[in-house]
């Protein structure tokens, strides 16, 4: 069964960074640590590194779990770098876990746990748990979370996921987009890779037939009500001249088809009111470019930058991160100018925080460098 590629804005390492001033934007450093900071801090030995969904999206607060070096029980920890302290803690009903998220504002986390294999909510105000679902029994159908269902927060409340459709005998039948409420727990299926296939597939095949020859990769949505996704048309399993759309889909069944190309297609974001879009193309023959979706027009902001990551926040402002030649560039766009405003040596995770003073995050697995907007 093919699978949905989930896309997030995070991509591999760091330890040494410059930066890059415009003509009036630049960024300043405001505070930085290490993952052997927290773990002093802390006494507790972190288990995964500080990577992407750990990063409350609107206060910029990290989300992290650490076994205690003692008496080996996990713990969880919400670390606030502008107070440079712990702000909230608290111990774990599980001994381990797979993959977990923090909400935009910190106050709910999604926790995979293993021994048990459940899913998790966690207020973290009160520091209460709830065990809220697991896999379907033996014999049973139902919806799987599987390696691929990585959960990315809208707000304090809602997230998504990937999940497996399995039958009785637990084959995937079809992959879904879930939107989870932490508070109250629900899950609702939002979208289905079939369903996508099928919504997008007859704007550019007349057989029903070659429907099948469909493929998905690459799904971006926003509060679940729209999604960004890539369909490759591929007339035969041999053929190397196949063409990738990227269409916009809402829950309405609503297709606006609004790019092709033989090269490959990245979903980057898309805005909460789905009004705008940002996605780029690629090759290997360096024939990148980044678009810019709005109100339905599309506009080229950048060329020959091969795109990461990109974010577009509700005041209008364009965040924009690729590669050039050696260079790994930030760039902003704003009252339609596109500015560079930071140059890395080496593609380090990137992360863009909404408010805060309009702070940028720059991270890796081990180390968080935390960079202000200033004019």
């Amino acid at each position: 069964m093919k699978k949905i590629a989930v896309l997030f804005l995070c991509i591999f390492g760091l330890f040494s960074i410059m930066v890059a001033h415009a003509k009036d934007i630049n960024l300043k450093e405001a505070t930085s640590f290490t993952k052997e900071n927290l773990e002093q801090k802390t006494q507790e030995q972190i288990k995964h590194e500080l990577l992407a969904p750990s990063v409350a999206s609107k206060t910029g607060e990290i989300f992290f779990l650490g076994r205690n070096k003692t008496t080996k029980k996990l713990r969880w920890h919400i670390y606030d770098p502008f107070k440079r302290s712990i702000v909230r803690e608290g111990s774990c009903p599980f001994t381990d876990f797979n993959k977990f998220a923090i909400s935009t504002n910190a106050n709910n986390a999604l926790v995979y746990s293993k021994y048990p294999g459940k899913l998790w909510t966690l207020n973290t105000k009160t520091k209460k748990w709830n065990e809220v679902y697991s896999n379907p029994a033996k014999d049973k159908e139902g919806f799987a979370i599987s390696p691929i269902s990585t959960f990315s927060f809208f707000n304090d409340t809602n997230a998504y996921s990937y999940l497996d459709k399995w039958d009785t005998g637990h084959y995937v039948r079809d992959t879904v987009i879930m939107d989870i409420c932490t508070d109250p727990f629900s899950m609702t299926n939002v979208f289905t890779q079939n369903g996508l296939i099928e919504k997008t597939g007859s704007t550019i095949v007349k057989n029903k037939e070659d429907l099948k020859k469909l493929m998905t990769s690459f799904v971006k949505t926003n509060e679940s009500d729209s999604c960004l996704c890539v369909i490759t048309n591929r007339p035969k399993p041999t053929d190397k001249n196949f063409v990738n759309y990227i269409f916009l889909v809402n829950k309405n069944g609503e297709v606006k088809k609004l790019h092709g190309a033989k090269q490959a297609i990245k979903p980057l974001d898309l805005s909460s009111d789905a009004s705008k879009c940002l996605f780029g193309t690629n090759s290997n023959k360096g024939e990148n470019k980044v678009f810019l979706v709005s109100n339905g027009e599309k506009t080229e902001i950048s060329s020959k930058v091969h795109p990461l990551a990109g974010k577009i926040f509700n005041d209008g402002r364009v965040w924009f991160y690729g590669q050039k030649g050696n260079e790994f560039n930030v760039y902003l766009r704003q009252d339609g100018k596109m500015q560079k405003v930071l140059t890395l040596s080496k593609p380090y995770p990137v992360a863009f925080i909404e408010e805060i003073n309009k702070l940028l995050v720059i991270k890796d697995n081990n180390r968080v460098d935390y960079y202000e907007l200033t004019k």
